[in-house]
This record gives C-alpha cells, sequence and structure tokens, in this order.
C-alpha cells in the first residue's frame, strides 16, 4: 500500500520538476550525456595563448584587400566581381560583405545575402557562419528561423569554423531556455558538443563558457581547478588582445 507520504513526495518532486521546466532550468533536474572522457574536453583545458590567438580566416590583410577593390564612388571594382560571378568563394565573401557592412544601405541586403549564400555553399566555412548567425538572430533583412540556422551553422563546423560551432552552441543554449518544454536533455547534449567543438578549437569565449560548465559540474565532472585556470589564461589573453 502506497503510504501518503510517498505520495506527498512524488507530487512534491512534480512540482519541482514543472517549476524547472517553466524557469528553464530543467537541465539541473533531467539526466543529460557526460562528455567527461571525450577527448575534446581535455584538448580545451590544455589551450595556450598562443592557440587563443590563432588567427581567424578573415584578418588586417583580407580587409586591406577588400578595400583596394572599393571605388571612389563608393562601388566595386569590376574585377571582383567578375571573380565572384566565376564562382571563387573568397571574392563571393567580400562582395557579399561589402554590401552587408557598413554602408547602412539595408536595400543592398538582399544582394549582399544572395553573395552570402553563394558563398557558403561554395564551401567557405565563413560564409556558413555568418549564414546561420544571420538566420538565429533574423539579421540582414532575413526572418528568424531555427532550422536553417542550425543548418548553416553544422556546415560551418564541419569545415572547421569554430565561431560557428560557438553560435551554434548559443543557438541551442537559448532555445533551451526560451522553450524548456520541448527541450530538456537532448537540447543539452546538442550544445555541450557544440561548445566543446569550439573550445577544443581554443576559442576563447568558447572556453570562458567552458570554464562556468566545469564549475557547475553538469554533462562533465566538476573540476573547480581547470576552470580557474581556463579563466586565467582567457582573461589573459583578452588583456594581452
Amino acid at each position: 500500500m502506497i503510504s501518503l507520504f510517498a505520495l506527498l513526495a512524488a507530487g512534491l518532486s512534480a512540482l519541482v520538476l514543472f517549476f524547472a521546466f517553466l524557469s528553464g532550468q530543467a537541465d539541473r533536474f533531467l539526466p543529460a550525456s557526460d562528455f567527461t572522457a571525450d577527448p575534446r574536453l581535455q584538448a580545451s583545458i590544455a589551450c595556450t595563448l598562443k592557440d587563443m590567438s590563432r588567427a581567424g580566416p578573415i584578418d588586417d590583410a583580407w580587409y586591406a584587400e577588400l578595400e583596394s577593390h572599393e571605388l571612389a564612388d563608393g562601388s566595386l571594382s569590376p574585377v571582383l566581381l567578375e571573380r565572384a560571378a566565376d564562382g571563387n568563394e573568397n571574392a563571393q565573401l567580400m562582395v557579399a560583405f561589402f554590401y552587408l557592412g557598413d554602408l547602412g544601405r539595408p536595400d543592398l541586403y538582399p544582394e549582399g545575402i544572395s553573395w552570402l549564400q553563394s558563398a557558403a555553399q561554395a564551401g567557405s566555412p565563413l560564409a556558413a557562419n555568418e549564414l546561420g548567425r544571420a538566420y538565429s538572430i533574423g539579421d540582414f533583412g532575413l526572418q528568424s528561423d531555427r532550422e536553417l540556422a542550425i543548418y548553416w551553422l553544422l556546415r560551418g563546423q564541419e569545415r572547421g569554423d569554430r565561431m560557428a560551432s560557438y553560435n551554434l552552441a548559443e543557438l541551442h543554449r537559448t532555445w533551451t531556455l526560451a522553450a524548456p518544454f520541448s527541450s530538456g536533455p537532448f537540447a543539452r547534449d546538442a550544445y555541450f558538443d557544440a561548445l566543446l567543438a569550439s573550445a577544443s578549437n581554443c576559442y576563447p569565449e568558447a572556453l570562458h563558457i567552458l570554464a562556468n560548465e566545469l564549475e557547475k559540474g553538469i554533462s562533465v565532472t566538476r573540476d573547480s581547478q581547470s576552470a580557474a585556470n581556463l579563466r586565467y589564461r582567457v582573461t589573459d589573453h583578452q588583456n594581452r588582445s
């Protein structure tokens, strides 16, 4: 015979879980995968300042080249446009950044997005990341679309873009908080998988968040020492940048 105390305890547990869902904190109560043995965790913890400072696909030289194609009347050189039309993904990315940049011309966004899509489809990981990020927040006149955002951010991650992995992790994290009833442990696993993909490539922002996760001990065994060491190196990197 079930005792009254057992019924009360079961009811109390159900209420705790219910309010956890409402507050977006269900991941603290629902089981999620344990990533402690994932080799990417140790690779992340071992990241050095030099690793964090690794130059991305776009650097000062890239921007200097783009500026060299900007004409006095504010248009782009026919040479760059011709290269883009011929399928050169770097040229397509430059044209996209030109139209989506600081021109203050929303009427040019559709053309910029078209070139960004061309570059992403041609294999540019940065273009895939930028397109995914734009879909995730509804930027450059696009409607926010979670499925398209995940699709393009995954393409960027598969091509080795650590920013794409970070943005994918953030998308899963914010989705878990915004829609706790339809997320739970699976969304947290997707979040942590993407976080490790970015952190193991030594992306500073991802390492900072990973330090917080190591401190909390959710999805990984709690490791306050490694968390403190990561925070120290990330802060050192930021102070040197």
